[in-house]
């Protein structure tokens, strides 16, 4: 615990992962490959692929356990998911139980010799068959050729929270100097537990290739080679690399003469601080006879015999077990595989629980060739089964292979029984191929094998026989090796369940109730799962509960990739995005889908649209968004830009994956999608004159922007000018009317005076009309002024200043109604530079006259209504026409204010003939009189028959003309 402390490795675990793990290359300590942990119920025929990586292929042991502290990642599951690791060419390899790598660590560089994982520490249990409640650390072998200052090292590998990722924690160091030139050294981590509080890792020493001196002399002291068990004991706060390495216990040391790196360890807890080591021994007889001390002076074995060695250690020291010599028991001359095992069985008659086994295997080549053989020892190394009795012989195989061993209670509960032939049982069976995981044998065949001393059972073959003490309940002629046992269907029968390998061929085969026909006939197992990987070999198999569902998966590794073969876990793709109920969407936005898939490479996903009416789903009105759109990380995503398809609707949009859609399907929230609208607010009963400012105001959304165009006089539409609505609704937005040549400049306008407008949206690619207005308009005025002619005639005098037009002009029309704009007169062409234009009074007409300057193809357009021949001041000049002499002309008038008057007689020519009043003073609104007599003043003649002109002048200018006639 202390050890975990220190390296910041492990932290409290809110969800702990499922027992169910596989932290050795035998699958559990003593290498059984007996997953102990039963799954929850499930249907083994529902086993799919529930996802695979490419990362981990070829002939790699991965290891299953809980290596990162994190929490279960789908919410409705018990346990927080396993991690996988595995070392692939270089590389370090960690894999969470839904494929989420969490480490990817190359060891190239720094770390050399590294071999393969080999297993995992639980670094808090004194008991190594403890499940795990904390993290596990990575046991990494070596094989190093002449290691530099003849130092040998393993390495422990963690994954760090705080640095999120592996990193090297301890190296496990072994000084070989002693024993050169034995150029190659292997240390294989092979498992620890606490003893006395402190973590106490243990390791497999094999040199590779010995040479032995001749002049070698065997003691206690003097080993030739290394090849044993070392202890490595991590002190509290001294085992973080590269600060301290651990170095090896020298005094519990375990030397053997034989190849010790053959095989599985095999581990058993005594007693409460004592773990017994069963360790591989392959003998070596390219040494001959040569006598190797296993490190006390008691105890010694020869490199030419197999051994089955137990080495215990506890807090003290370590201690030689027993050291069983099988040479009396094996093909003489040949070199035999051994393996042993400790297993949990019962012997049904003297109720005796825990034993070795003890597998003798040959490969058939030179040197290794015989008849395999199985061997029931007791768990002080007796071998039981020795042949000294009938009914105590070993368990013979056919010619030269090795076993595939596991345990397993594959006949389950006590009832079931059919006898005197099949007793049901107690406990774990023995279950063994002939063939292994490198060793192919043909017509292999399946051995289930009970251990039960003096209980006579007849064989059910009819000959009168009874079976040995270890002896088969059943056997199957079937090909493959026994990868794993576990209950992985979790049925009440509480039968475990066999998985065998064929090259690409996984099965499950169940045992047959006793009573069954099919059994007692020859079939005594049920295929329950046949799964096929072609054209891939199968290199591994584990059963674990990778991702917390307390259902057990299998793991597949092939040279192509890793495989969870398994139940598939519902609700493991999460959509995440968006999750906002009624969010607002417009056609053209960018729906923004994301979903996590907590289960790694889940192929191809399918997007829907379902839409809702009332709050009610309509499935039936679903519209497929994309089909098979990639799905292979460990977060998706689509980007929908909304279309025609859905504007208009509420709905949701549903992931769902194309192969498991029952299974791994999720939606987002119920989003509308609106289309496009705009109210206006804006006053349309004033009249704009042409150019003026106007204000468009009102409420808008779903769009980016709106173009606001007019109809021109030829019905086209022109673009006028264009808004942005960035934030939706509310907008208010300037601009001026447009110069629209709406206005005749010669006659009536023909069409009325409205400005036909509408608005066009832009959303993202998409345009539409959004709606039509109009806008009373009038015309631009043009800047005109008048003024009456000075001298004695009707001409009245037009003036502008044409850079004040802030209107495109050109040419300019002069034009005059008498008839209050019903009929127009002139269209007389004028130059608007030349900024004036004299007019003359037409002589006969009405009392008054509209005026028009009118610029063609503009909006600029000024009437102006004239009353050039209504008095304003004279009432009346009587009579009119008059005869000099003989009659007076009286000029009659009132003046607007006090003021000084001048009354002025004007010939045609512009000369003045008389000037009757002259300055004199005359009060406002008093009708005055004066005359003239129509004698000129320059001679006192009478003026001659003609018209003449009376100016009625003011004292500030203002004038009046009127006309009077001279006849005879």
């Amino acid at each position: 615990i202390l050890f975990l402390a220190a390296i910041n490795i492990s932290h409290t675990q809110t969800q702990q992962a499922n027992p169910a793990n596989w932290l050795y290359r035998g699958g559990n300590a003593s290498g059984t490959k007996y997953q102990a942990i039963v799954s929850d119920a499930q249907v083994l025929d529902s086993f799919q692929v529930k996802w695979s990586t490419s990362l981990i292929s070829g002939d790699i042991t991965p290891l299953v356990g809980n290596l990162v502290n994190n929490n279960n990642r789908v919410n409705s599951l018990p346990y927080a998911p396993n991690e996988m690791a595995a070392y692939v060419g270089d590389t370090l390899f960690i894999i969470d139980g839904f494929g989420k790598v969490y480490s990817r660590y190359s060891l190239f560089d720094h770390f050399n010799w590294i071999n393969e994982i080999t297993c995992l520490f639980d670094t808090t249990q004194t008991n190594i068959n403890n499940s795990t409640s904390r993290n596990h650390l990575i046991g990494l072998s070596t094989l190093e050729y002449k290691p530099k200052d003849s130092v040998a090292n393993a390495y422990i590998v963690g994954y760090d929270e705080q640095v999120k990722a592996s990193r090297v924690l301890s190296r496990l160091a072994v000084n070989v100097s002693k024993y050169t030139p034995n150029d190659y050294v292997s240390i294989i981590p092979v498992g620890g537990q606490i003893i006395d509080n402190q973590m106490n890792y243990f390791a497999i020493i094999n040199q590779a290739h010995p040479s032995v001196d001749s002049d070698y002399v065997a003691t206690s002291a003097n080993q030739p080679y290394y090849r044993g068990i070392a202890n490595f004991v991590a002190a509290e706060g001294n085992d973080v690399y590269p600060f301290k390495d651990i170095g090896d216990s020298r005094d519990n040391r375990f030397y053997y003469a034989g190849d010790a790196s053959q095989g599985y360890t095999s581990f058993k807890k005594m007693h409460e601080k004592e773990l017994t080591m069963l360790v591989p021994c392959k003998p070596t007889s390219n040494l001959g006879a040569t006598t190797v001390h296993c490190g006390d002076d008691f105890t010694s074995t020869y490199t030419d015999v197999p051994y089955s060695t137990a080495v215990t250690y506890s807090s003290e020291d370590m201690l030689v077990n027993f050291n069983t010599n099988l040479a009396t028991y094996v093909t003489s001359g040949q070199q035999p595989f051994i393996n042993s095992y400790f297993v949990d069985i019962n012997d049904n008659e003297t109720a005796t629980e825990g034993f070795v086994l003890i597998s003798e295997g040959y490969n058939g080549l030179a040197g290794s060739q015989g008849t395999p053989k199985l061997y029931i020892a007791d768990i002080f190394g007796d071998i039981l089964t020795d042949g000294s009795m009938p009914a105590l012989v070993p368990f013979k195989g056919t010619e030269n292979h090795t076993w595939s061993v596991a345990v397993g209670n594959i006949d389950g509960f006590g009832t079931n029984e059919y006898l005197p032939y099949y007793p049901n049982n107690p406990g774990n069976e023995i279950i063994v191929t002939q063939s292994s995981i490198g060793f192919a044998v043909p017509s292999s065949k399946l051995f289930v094998l009970r251990y039960n001393t003096y209980e006579v059972t007849e064989k059910p073959d009819g000959s009168g026989r009874n079976l040995f003490d270890l002896d088969t309940i059943c056997s199957y002629q079937v090909n493959g090796w026994v990868a794993a046992v576990n209950d992985i269907d979790g049925k009440p029968d509480k039968k475990d369940e066999i998985i065998l390998v064929d090259g690409s061929t996984v099965m499950v085969l169940g045992m047959r109730d006793y009573n069954e026909d099919e059994f007692r006939s020859g079939s005594p197992f049920d295929t329950l799962i046949v799964r096929d990987f072609p054209f891939q070999t199968i290199s591994y198999l584990s059963v674990v509960d990778i991702d917390g569902d307390r259902k057990n998966d299998i793991i597949v590794t092939t040279h192509d990739s890793t495989y969870v073969l398994g139940a598939i876990v519902p609700n493991t793709l999460n959509v995440k995005l968006p999750n906002e109920y009624n969010a607002l969407y417009c056609i053209g936005d960018t729906v923004h889908i994301e979903w996590e898939n907590y289960i790694a490479g889940q192929d191809f996903v399918d997007i829907i649209f379902r839409p809702y009416e009332n709050g009610i789903p309509v499935p039936s009105d679903d519209t497929l968004i994309i089909s098979r759109h990639p799905n292979p990380n460990e977060i998706g995503f689509y980007d929908y830009h909304a279309d025609r398809k859905i504007i208009g609707k509420n709905g949701r949009f549903i992931v769902s994956s194309v192969s498991k859609p029952q299974y791994q399907i999720d939606s987002t929230a119920v989003l509308k999608f609106s289309n496009p609208e705009i109210w206006i607010t804006t006053d349309f009963e004033i009249v704009y004159e042409m150019g003026a400012p106007i204000t468009f105001t009102g409420a808008t959304y779903c769009n980016d922007s709106i173009l606001v165009q007019y109809m021109d006089i030829d019905s086209t539409w022109v673009d006028w000018d264009v808004f942005w609505d960035p934030d939706f609704y509310d907008y208010s937005f300037d601009t001026y009317i447009p110069c629209v040549s709406l206005f005749n400049c010669t006659g009536v306008d023909s069409v009325p005076p409205v400005l036909h407008c509408r608005h066009i949206l832009y959303k993202s690619v998409f345009i539409d009309t959004l709606s039509y207005f109009d806008i009373k308009v009038k015309p631009y005025q043009f800047p005109m002024q008048w003024t009456k002619s000075e001298k004695a005639n009707p001409n009245l005098e037009f003036t502008w200043d044409h850079t004040e037009i802030e209107m495109p002009v050109d040419t300019l029309i002069f034009s005059f109604s008498l008839d209050e704009g019903e009929t127009w007169q002139g269209g007389v062409r004028l130059d608007v530079t030349a900024d004036k234009y004299y007019w003359r009074i037409p002589d006969a007409g009405p009392m008054q006259a509209l005026i028009r300057f009118c610029c063609e193809h503009s909006c600029v357009r000024t009437d102006t209504l004239l009353q050039p021949w209504l008095p304003q001041f004279i009432n009346i000049v009587a009579p009119n026409p008059f005869t000099p002499y003989q009659q007076v002309a009286q000029i009659v008038y009132q003046c607007p204010k006090d003021t000084k008057v001048d009354i002025l007689i004007f010939d045609q020519n512009n000369r003045m003939v008389a000037h009757p009043v002259k300055s004199k003073f005359r009060r406002a609104n008093i009708m005055y009189t004066d005359t003239w007599d129509g004698i000129r003043e320059f001679d006192n003649s009478p003026c001659a028959i003609g018209m003449y002109y009376v100016i009625f002048q003011l004292e500030d200018g203002q004038k009046e003309i009127h006309p009077v006639f001279i006849k005879k």
